[in-house]
Order: structure tokens, then sequence, then C-alpha cells
């Protein structure tokens, strides 16, 4: 179980999927120990992808940055372009299934750099 939790903590700072090692430990530091208990409890990893649960939504698959980008471009411009603004194409992204730590600073820079909005 602390190896599941350590390794769920790296995922959660770095949003990339790896395989669990099984040498990894909690944090010495009681405090600092249950705060990642508490925090890996929302998180679940499928086929070796990091996955958030959601409260009433389906599970939020975790993406790097990079794919993230692509997501938005998808749907901004892929092949139901419709050039929303960045609020409802941070939803859009939200309600498909994805999430990422930068998803609306990233919708907002991605709408504003569009020369056909």
């Amino acid at each position: 179980m602390t190896a599941y939790l350590q390794h769920t903590r790296h995922l959660l700072a770095t949003f990339h999927a790896h395989s669990i090692n099984q040498n990894q430990t909690l944090p010495a530091n009681f405090a600092e120990a249950r705060c990642v208990r508490y925090r890996s409890a929302r998180y679940l990893i499928i086929n070796g992808s990091l996955y958030k649960r959601g409260f009433s939504l389906p599970y939020l698959r975790c993406l790097t940055p990079e794919e993230g980008h692509y997501v938005l471009w998808e749907i901004h411009e892929g092949i139901c372009s419709n050039h929303s603004g960045a609020r409802l194409l941070a939803h859009k992204a939200f309600h498909q299934g994805y999430l990422w730590p930068s998803l609306h600073t990233d919708a907002q820079t991605f709408t504003q750099k569009c020369d056909k909005c």
C-alpha cells in the first residue's frame, strides 16, 4: 500500500504514468505522509494511466501538457471546430473526461492565439 501511495504522489506531481516501484515508501514526516494518503485516495491507476475520481463524473484522465494541447486543438479547431471561448473550451475538455494542472490557463492562451476568433 505504501508503494502505491508513493507512486501516486509522484504521478500527481508530474501527471505522467509510470509502473509502480515496490521499493518506495511514505515520507518520514507524519503530516506529509498523511497528506499523501489523503490526496492519493482521489486518484486511480488503470492500465498504466493516471485517472482522477470525479464526484459525479466518470474518471478524468490526467494528461501531460503536450497531450492537453492536442485535446484543446481537437476541440477548438478539429472536426467539430466551433472556435469557442476559453471557458467553454476548458469546460468541454473537462466534460470529455480530461484533466491536467493548467487546463484553464492553457485554454485561455490557446484561444488568444487563434486568428479566426
